[in-house]
Parts: structure tokens; sequence; C-alpha cells
């Protein structure tokens, strides 16, 4: 079965918090909200989901042209195989400082907080946020 197809959305914060905030259980949202307000300031801000299809060549665009480091990169999605995907392309990314979202990724979790390079921050239901304590690469 191949991996779902990506798609990685630059946000505002603003935006980004009201749009995940109405799909998350309360305490989920208020945990990210909190953490994003206080540590992703206005830097970058990536949200990487499950796409369309057609999608793909946008992602893959999206990967070799980015160039700026994140304070805010959230992989969300129940497909394993797109979040492994999607932390391999973008998690080198994220700035000292900056904070690493997953939803539903225990796994992905465990291998972040594994690499010495993230602390854990908050964990609420399924999500789970890290902030990076070593630089972005």
């Amino acid at each position: 079965m191949l991996p779902a197809a990506l798609s990685a959305t630059p946000r505002e914060l603003p935006a980004l918090i009201e749009q995940i905030t109405a799909t998350l259980p309360p305490d989920e949202a208020a945990a990210l909200s909190e953490a994003a307000r206080t540590y992703a300031g206005k830097g970058a801000i990536l949200e990487i989901t499950a796409g369309p299809g057609d999608a793909a060549d946008a992602y893959a665009a999206a990967v070799r042209e980015w160039r700026a480091p994140l304070r805010l990169l959230l992989i969300t999605g129940s497909d394993s195989a797109a979040a492994e995907r999607a932390y391999d392309d973008w998690s080198h990314w994220v700035a000292g400082g900056g904070l690493l979202a997953l939803r539903a990724a225990d796994e992905l979790y465990r291998r972040a907080e594994a690499t010495g390079k993230f602390r854990t921050l908050a964990a609420t239901g399924t999500l789970r946020i890290l902030q990076r304590i070593a630089a972005c690469n």
C-alpha cells in the first residue's frame, strides 16, 4: 500500500490555530493554542496533512524549494508512512526553540524524542507537542 499523498500548507498562526481548534477536542486545542502562541511567535508555520492524490507534485516541489526555518511544524493524519515521510522531509527545518506538533503519531513522537533534538512540551490526548532544543540543520 502506498502512503497517502501529502500536502504542505504555509499558515499564519491565527488562521492555523483557528482551523485546528475546530477539529480537536477542547483539551488538545487549548494545549496547542497555548504552546503555539508562546513559542511559535511570528515565525514560519507549516502544516503537513494527507492531501488529494494530485497534491503529490506540489508537495514534492515544496520539499525541494523550502529554505526557511520553521517556528511550528504540525503533522497530522492517521497514515503512519505518510507521517514518517513528512517528519523526514521537514523536521530538520524546525528552528531552535520551535515546535513540532504531532497528532496521532506515537511512534513518530518516540522517534523525535530519541534524537535528542526535541523535548516534550505538552502531551494531551492524541496530540504531542515537542520543542526543538538543538538548532535546525
